[in-house]
């Protein structure tokens, strides 16, 4: 799905037609974007210039192209010359990677019409921010046909007392590791198994960082599992930049797939929401707030809808005390057309546990480490006939 997207991001770009707003998938570590065949060029080279577009259309719903050329240092695929044009958006609202004349890039760049095109949802960074990157390009002339699978395995622990080194943004091109910014524990000791499609089973396990690798694999198609402990929830893993399941991951010759596992506590609140006579309540958003935080109404922890019969479950929460509230949604004859309408329905029917109509009043829910509060009940009076005549919008 990446290779397909990157294609997607360099034809909109050059003939967008759809939206003005950069939207693509991201992009994998070197040895995945590599490899890729929708990727025709990488190399590292210094920005001698950067310029108005001469070799694409001026005018496009993304707005101007503009022409980089950079000297050619290191070339690892496809770049045969010492100076090369790669043409980008000038907006980074339209995908367009922001070069500056002087500094030096590893750049990825996508061919289209014997044309480069490079972009921020491809892996072109600074030279000073991918060490690993050069270390592996550097060898991937004289590579031989195997290849690797390796990643990490780490619990959030949601430590209060931690004290980030660096606050993402939307806007970033390059984070550093998850670390930096989240408070994390290795899971030290769980199991890691790759199973390969022809049945063929690799164990390992994950070291005091939280990392895992498994080396010398044939190119192929391989599913990877980890191990969870009581109390953690069920982890999450993703490979990165190929937004492919887990039970599918292909690699390529001489490439790899980076696979993260996450986990946290699973704390959990459930229950059922229920009209004053006691009657299953349906269309109900139900939120948690950590009562420790500041409360700000549109910024729970967790938020759901309930399910039919009036049934929630809310989780995976850490270790703390949480406030849980609800409202009605949506009527039956749609979501209210008119916002102030929208609101007047929140207002009307909001309920924090148990029962209160203020997050002050609201009785506390104390969750321990993986612990599961079921059978909380609250109830919201709501009437639908009182509100048959507020327009819906379905």
């Amino acid at each position: 799905m990446l290779n397909r997207s990157l294609v997607l991001c360099v034809l909109l770009l050059v003939f967008g037609t759809y939206s003005k707003a950069c939207s693509c998938a991201g992009f994998g570590p070197a040895c995945v974007e590599a490899v890729s065949p929708q990727v025709s060029a990488v190399f590292l080279g210094t920005v001698v210039a950067v310029g108005p577009s001469a070799r694409t259309p001026q005018s496009n719903v993304f707005g101007d192209m503009l022409d980089v050329t950079l000297s050619v240092q290191e070339s690892y695929k496809g770049a045969s010359s010492k100076q090369i044009v790669v043409t980008t958006a000038s907006s980074e609202s339209a995908c367009g990677f922001p070069f500056k004349k002087g500094e030096q890039y590893v750049v990825y760049a996508s061919e289209y019409e014997r044309k480069l095109f490079t972009s921020i949802c491809q892996r072109t960074l600074p030279a000073k921010v991918v060490e690993k990157d050069l270390g592996y390009l550097r060898k991937l002339a004289t590579a031989g046909p195997t290849v690797f699978i390796e990643g990490s395995y780490k619990q959030y622990t949601f430590d209060p007392h931690f004290v980030p080194k660096f606050t993402p943004s939307i806007m970033d091109h390059y984070r550093p590791a998850e670390e930096e910014y989240r408070a994390m524990a290795p899971m030290t000791g769980e199991e890691v198994t790759l199973t390969a499609k022809n049945g063929e089973q690799r164990k390992t396990k994950i070291n005091a960082d939280g990392r895992f690798a498994f080396e010398d694999l044939t190119p192929g198609i391989y599913s990877i599992n980890v191990g969870v402990p009581p109390g953690l929830a069920p982890p999450i893993g993703y490979a990165q930049g190929l937004r492919s399941r887990l039970d599918a991951l292909e690699v390529l010759p001489k490439g790899c797939a980076e696979v993260t596992f996450r986990t946290q506590p699973d704390g959990r609140i459930s229950g059922r929401i229920l009209n004053e006579d006691g009657s299953p309540l349906a269309n109900v958003e139900v939120i948690v707030w950590n009562s420790a935080e500041k409360f700000e109404f549109y910024r729970g922890a967790i938020r759901n809808h309930n399910q039919e019969g009036g049934a929630f479950d809310l989780g995976p929460l850490p270790p703390g005390e949480y406030i849980l509230g609800a409202y009605v949604w949506l009527l039956p004859q749609g979501f209210p057309a008119m916002a102030d309408e929208r609101d007047r329905l929140t207002n009307a029917t909001l309920r924090y546990f148990s029962g209160a109509t203020s997050p002050e009043s609201a009785k506390k829910i104390k969750i321990e480490f993986g612990q599961h509060v079921d059978s909380i009940e609250l109830r919201i009076p709501f009437d639908p006939a009182s509100w048959k005549n507020i327009k819906g919008s379905n």
